[in-house]
């Protein structure tokens, strides 16, 4: 009897050491924030979370609390405010509460402002119109320019098309379209706008236009760094650049002919030397990085065969009789 009373006290004692660590390591602040809650969580993850971003200040203490009348299978999936003083009693009453359950898309690397609206659409978060408003709307996105350096560089007259970068996020339904558009301007800047851009003489925006057309033209990484390199060479020349991509941008036809090449638009890099008006897809890090870190070759043409296979060029005869053998059949 004697032995369980001791190993009661040890008990006690470890106990009230661990959550009196807890307690100092982890000064109380009033900070607030959103926590999420996400489906499948346990008391464990639960608890865990609160302690890793200071909402509470023992995990012990805290599970414990939750076994009373067995509110920890009462926490629900979802975001919600919390305060980092709070007891852990106000935090239980919070999390038993229905939370706003975020969401989650997938902007695939090429995908257009149009694509995008069509996700945010099917996942419930916005509709797709009235997304694509906004990200057309330059009044709309200018105004954030305070916060995103990089769109210092797009010109008037333009949308925010190349800049919504391509990942899975997380939000929550019915949020304004801005917000998401926010969402994925901080992510392009966390990862791309302080990439080293190194000493080629192009801005960002021209990169990002670059790396648009060459995410919707090839799909290696080895083949992205040779067509960019081909293309920052037609136009260090001033040769049209010839992008089929482009056409396909301000077209209605799934495949463009040879009058859709004499179209006059900004976009037709076939009529107009240089660069397109602006960006013609959303491309990825790997892309953008390719487009500075190119490969140069003596190569000036390209094709994709039909079973994605990237065929070089040196010479338009050359291209010719590629084109007559990978696509003419």
């Amino acid at each position: 009897m004697k032995w369980r009373i001791l190993l009661s006290i040890i008990l006690l004692v470890l106990i009230s050491g661990l959550i009196l660590f807890e307690v100092v390591s982890n000064p109380s602040s009033e900070d607030r924030d959103v926590f999420v809650v996400n489906r499948g969580d346990n008391i464990l993850k639960v608890s865990s979370g609160l302690k890793a971003d200071g909402y509470i200040q023992s995990k012990i203490l805290f599970i414990l609390s939750s076994f009373n009348e067995e509110r920890f299978k009462k926490i629900k999936a979802g975001r919600y405010e919390l305060v980092s003083g709070a007891s852990n009693e106000e935090i239980l009453r919070i999390l038993m509460k229905s939370g706003n359950i975020p969401v989650e898309f997938t902007v695939a690397p090429g995908y257009s402002i149009k694509e995008i609206g069509r996700v945010l659409e099917r996942a419930g978060v916005c509709k797709a119109k009235e997304f694509m408003e906004v990200a057309n709307d330059e009044g709309k996105w200018r105004a954030l320019q305070e916060h995103y350096d990089f769109l210092k560089d797009i010109p008037l007259g333009s949308n925010i098309e190349g800049y919504l970068f391509p990942d899975t996020y997380m939000i929550d339904k019915g949020v304004d379209s801005i917000k998401v558009i926010e969402m994925m301007l901080d992510n392009f800047k966390n990862k791309v706008s302080d990439i080293d851009m190194g000493k080629k003489g192009k801005n960002m925006h021209e990169i990002v236009i670059m790396a648009s057309m060459v995410e919707k033209e090839v799909i290696s990484l080895e083949d992205k760094k040779i067509v960019a390199g081909l293309l920052w060479k037609r136009f260090d020349s001033g040769y049209p650049l010839e992008v089929d991509s482009t056409l396909l941008y301000f077209l209605t036809s799934e495949y463009p002919d040879v009058n859709d090449k004499n179209v006059d638009s900004a976009y037709n890099t076939y009529r107009y030397r240089g660069l397109p008006k602006g960006p013609i897809s959303n491309p990825s890090l790997e892309t953008i990085e390719s487009i500075i870190r190119f490969q140069e070759s003596d190569y000036w043409f390209y094709l994709s065969s039909s079973d994605g296979r990237t065929i070089f060029s040196k010479t338009y005869g050359e291209h010719l009789i590629n084109k007559a053998k990978y696509l003419d059949k």
